[in-house]
């Protein structure tokens, strides 16, 4: 009984029986003496008679949010296009996410993406 107590709760195993003895309200001769009598019973009871559970790991799902900024229109987004949504939607064009999408468009772009009054303030 020892030795399967010591290869299911390795060298802690005296610690983890004193707690099982507690939550079954038995005293520490009762466990032994059932050890003694009745060792398949005491396997059944603390859950020896099975083999442990081993937890696999799963990756967690990958997100379906879509909540990335993405334009309704087809027309490439510029400057100008840019100068637009400032006068029509404020608050868009103070998005993070507009001014992140705003310089990918500027280096996808390149010299394209100025236009308008891109120069108008130098």
């Amino acid at each position: 009984m020892k030795d399967k107590l010591q290869q299911r709760y390795g060298a802690n195993y005296k610690a983890t029986v004193a707690k099982q003895i507690e939550e079954l309200e038995i005293s520490e001769t009762e466990l032994n003496d059932m050890a003694r009598k009745q060792p398949k019973v005491l396997l059944k009871t603390l859950g020896l008679d099975k083999e442990p559970e081993q937890q696999q790991f799963q990756t967690p799902p990958r997100s379906t949010r879509s909540d990335n900024f993405k334009p309704t229109s087809q027309e490439e987004r510029t400057w100008a296009w840019y100068q637009n949504l400032k006068k029509t939607d404020p608050q868009a064009w103070f998005d993070r996410k507009t001014a992140i999408q705003m310089q990918e468009d500027a280096i996808r772009l390149g010299d394209k993406f100025r236009d308008g009054d891109y120069y108008a303030y130098q």
